[in-house]
């Protein structure tokens, strides 16, 4: 009852982040008709359906190996298999530079420097989820390394 209470106060305390950052990366949605997978009328709406194909005789019971989660307790997505996941398939990757804040900035200047602006290099396998960044999170306990590129 409580990891459900901090689920839907986390999901409400972002809901109006999500639609400025929804409209900001041209991702147009309904969102006077979103739907909050935590609500009543969202969980009647997928028993509804389930309903529809238990009617239609859609709905068996088989036995199949699933990968599963031990962590989570839930099954794995096939996602990758279905579409063919091969090990040796090349991932694109990119490195990216995250520019520091003016304040971080004075900050890595006093105790550092050098001529602004700093930066910070990331690096992902997943490029196409870049447009939806809005912030890098960063570890304060963490060491992180200083480098300076010619010119940059």
């Amino acid at each position: 009852e409580e990891f459900n209470r901090r689920c839907r106060q986390n999901v409400f305390a972002y809901l109006k982040e999500w639609e400025a950052l929804t409209e900001r990366i041209a991702f147009w949605l309904d969102l006077g008709e979103a739907y909050i997978t935590c609500t009543n009328d969202y969980m009647e709406s997928c028993w509804w359906a389930v309903k529809q194909l238990w009617d239609r005789g859609l709905v068996y019971q088989d036995y199949r190996v699933t990968p599963h989660c031990p962590r989570c307790g839930t099954s794995l997505s096939d996602h990758e298999v279905a579409q063919g996941y091969q090990e040796n398939t090349p991932d694109p990757s990119v490195w990216i530079k995250f520019r520091l804040t003016s304040e971080s900035e004075q900050k890595l200047a006093q105790k550092m420097p050098g001529e602004a602006p700093a930066y910070f290099l990331a690096w992902t396998t997943t490029p196409w989820t870049l447009p939806g960044n809005t912030a890098l999170a960063v570890d304060p306990e963490a060491d992180y390394a200083v480098a300076e590129v010619a010119g940059r």
